[in-house]
């Protein structure tokens, strides 16, 4: 007789497996990276796939937002210099 999962857990009405680990000696984007070099290479039947969430969700959000407030950040640089400069300015002619 085989055993099935303890419990079934659903997430957005799919049959979701949760599996954890704790990582000690390397970093979160390297076990991520490794987990999902080791995944793609795993054949799933039709209509299996797989998400990495939890902390590794929140880095890339985290990631995501600092890009955003870098790429913010050089935006207004250049026009807070490009205002100060004497080329947005109308010269007047003497």
């Amino acid at each position: 007789m085989n055993e099935g999962p303890s419990e079934i857990r659903r997430v957005d009405q799919q049959r979701t497996a949760v599996i954890t680990a704790h990582t000690r000696a390397a970093d979160l984007a390297t076990v991520s990276r490794d987990i999902v070099t080791a995944m793609e290479t795993i054949t799933f039947p039709a209509g299996f796939s797989y998400t990495l969430a939890g902390q590794n969700k929140e880095m890339q959000t985290s990631l995501n937002s600092l890009l955003l407030a870098f790429a913010l950040a050089v935006f207004l640089v250049y026009i807070v210099m490009g205002a100060s400069s004497n080329h947005w300015c109308s010269r007047s002619s003497s």
